[in-house]
């Protein structure tokens, strides 16, 4: 197990140097720039939106209970935490939607160097994988938040419980743009899924603490997980 999480996560930390070997750099501009824009919008509506919802909710304690102003800053700090998780959560299905698709021609170039050519696919494959895939995300989404939710009452053990339940969630967004070009079912996803699982939690933890480097890590890290997983994937 923990051999096969450390082989997931080695595959997504060289994924820079595998590209900049194979000349991709140039190929991972435009899905960065989109996984930076989608990742600064999020990011900002949490900061906004957190700021808000604690001034209000400060307001409305202190009317009752006359609670110091410091207590204030340290309710908006912890929305402003608990903001990031739910991003975190949010940011696997917007991902599918938006980011990967971008990634087609690097993951094209990757497979042409591992295995010597392209895997194509029709397009009503396609439409029906990103239907698929985006669902799974949805899912997935679903089973953090309630897992956020559930987890709360544990206090400080939380974060490292929602650091791999988010680890694994990133870390299937990757696998599963390589596993829509095999699957047609949504058992034969689950299969492939089951058979990498440390894989993809290695890969996840490598997305979730690239995702922590301001600005940088938002726009890499989406292209990062993807090659990693087709790395694993076809060299196996």
């Amino acid at each position: 197990m923990f051999s096969r999480i450390l082989k997931g996560f080695r595959a997504y930390a060289s994924s820079l140097a595998f590209m900049g070997e194979h000349s991709m750099l140039g190929l991972a501009v435009l899905p960065a720039l989109v996984g930076l824009s989608v990742g600064v919008i999020l990011v900002g509506a949490v900061i906004f939106s957190s700021g808000d919802l604690a001034q209000a909710a400060f307001a409305n304690l202190d009317a009752r209970f006359n609670l110091p102003d410091f207590l204030g800053k340290v309710l908006r700090v912890l929305m402003i935490l608990t903001g990031i998780f739910l991003v975190l959560i949010v940011y696997r299905p917007v991902a599918s939607v938006v980011v990967i698709p971008f990634i087609g021609p690097i993951l094209a170039r990757t497979e042409t160097v591992l295995i010597g050519k392209e895997i194509t696919t029709t397009f009503s494959a396609d439409f029906r994988s990103a239907l698929l895939g985006g669902w799974l995300g949805l899912l997935a989404s679903f089973i953090g938040f309630f897992i956020f939710l559930i987890t709360i009452p544990i206090g400080p053990a939380q974060p490292f419980i929602m650091f791999f339940v988010n680890s694994y969630i990133l870390g299937k967004s990757g696998f599963d743009f390589i596993f829509e070009k095999e699957s047609d079912t949504m058992a034969e996803r689950s299969e492939l899924n089951r058979k990498y699982r440390w894989e993809i939690l290695g890969v996840g933890m490598g997305f979730l603490l690239t995702l922590l480097i301001p600005i940088i890590g938002i726009a890499i890290a989406p292209v990062m997980a993807v090659i990693a997983a087709a790395r694993i994937r076809y060299q196996a």
